[in-house]
């Protein structure tokens, strides 16, 4: 019986020492800059850049013909889509990877964690968000750094993200985090689409 039951508490023991070493590597990153290669549908793709810094900021934008980026400055977050012309401002704590904006990183406070497995020296995490309730994959580094994610939209369409290039801890200005508003452009809140 013993026996058993160390067997089955084995794959526990090595998924909470992974959360751990996962949200170790993540809290010592308080800068990253990455390029980004954006895959929509398995057909259309974009390249871009990410841009954070802690706490609380983000941004992530395309190179052309991609008409689309956000940013956020620490309390806000802005979507913008350049063909429509509307921002749309969103709490920085509905997107799904606000687990890197607050100051340290602990993975449990954002997802409910489904799967772990380790695939070609990656770990791949099956997680739920525990407020909007969006599925995805994050994928991790051996060393616990984030690789790249996977997740299906609320439209159905499957969107996988690869961070390449990863530069860890420079100096940023924060001014990279603002968001100029163009007097010509509408302006939305979340939920009023």
């Amino acid at each position: 019986m013993k026996k058993w039951f160390f067997l089955l508490l084995c794959p526990l023991l090595s998924w909470a020492d992974l959360v751990e070493k996962v949200n170790d590597a993540l809290s010592g990153i308080q800068t990253l800059q990455a390029e980004v290669c954006h895959l929509h549908n398995e057909k259309a793709s974009s390249k871009g850049t990410l841009i954070l810094k802690r706490p609380g900021k983000v941004r992530l934008s395309y190179e052309k013909p991609a008409p689309y980026f956000f940013v956020s400055d620490g309390t806000t977050c802005v979507y913008m889509d350049a063909v429509t012309e509307k921002p749309l401002y969103v709490p920085p704590e509905r997107l799904p990877l606000s687990f890197l904006l607050g100051p340290k990183t602990d993975l449990r406070k954002h997802f409910h964690i489904k799967n772990i497995q380790t695939i070609n020296r990656q770990h791949v995490f099956d997680v739920e968000t525990l407020d909007t309730k969006i599925r995805l994959q994050l994928i991790f580094s051996e060393k616990g750094v984030l690789d790249g994610w996977h997740m299906v939209d609320f439209e159905g369409n499957h969107v996988r993200v690869r961070l390449i290039n990863k530069k860890t801890n420079l100096s940023l200005k924060d001014d990279l985090f603002v968001f100029k508003q163009n007097p010509r452009w509408h302006t939305t809140k979340w939920g009023r689409r």
